[in-house]
């Protein structure tokens, strides 16, 4: 079990090298002491895939948030059937102010070899996707054109 909130304190220098300096960084976190069960490197991975979506998505320069919270939710157990339960959440939001995604590119965006970008892999985004929910998360997108992209990865957090 993993602070969320300790991991990007930890790297918070090294994301800002990540992001560079023609883009403003800022870093809001507010899940505490909640702790979530996930790999240490694996979600940093994933930050700093994210990150450098955002940048790219921003050639010109912009801005960049991280932010984090608690939330509730509710969580689904598959060994019983499709019953529900509460539960809360630690939430990552990575927002940026970059040229966004139409529907037709945000209904592909997490797909394997999928890319919008000429030398892209379409790897990033499909292995965020595979690690959040291998962690027992998610991760989704919402994007405006012109306006930039939020994504959302929830890990559900662990009981003691």
């Amino acid at each position: 079990m993993l602070s969320i909130d300790d991991i990007i304190t930890e790297n918070s220098a090294f994301l800002k090298t990540v992001v560079g300096s023609k883009f403003g960084l800022s870093i809001t976190l507010h899940s505490g002491s909640s702790k979530a069960v996930v790999s240490y490197n694996g979600l940093l991975n994933c930050i700093v895939n994210l990150l450098i979506n955002a940048r790219e998505a921003m050639p010109d320069g912009g801005h960049i948030s991280v932010a984090t919270t608690v939330r509730d939710g509710l969580v689904t157990k598959t060994d019983d059937g499709p019953e529900s339960s509460p539960c809360k959440y630690i939430a990552i939001e990575i927002a940026d102010t970059g040229s966004g995604m139409n529907e037709a590119l945000l209904s592909r965006a997490f797909e394997p070899l999928f890319s919008s970008k000429p030398n892209g892999t379409g790897l990033g985004l499909a292995s965020v996707r595979e690690y959040a929910v291998e962690m027992g998360g998610d991760v989704w997108l919402e994007s405006t054109p012109e306006e930039g992209t939020r994504v959302f990865l929830h890990f559900p957090i662990a009981l003691d």
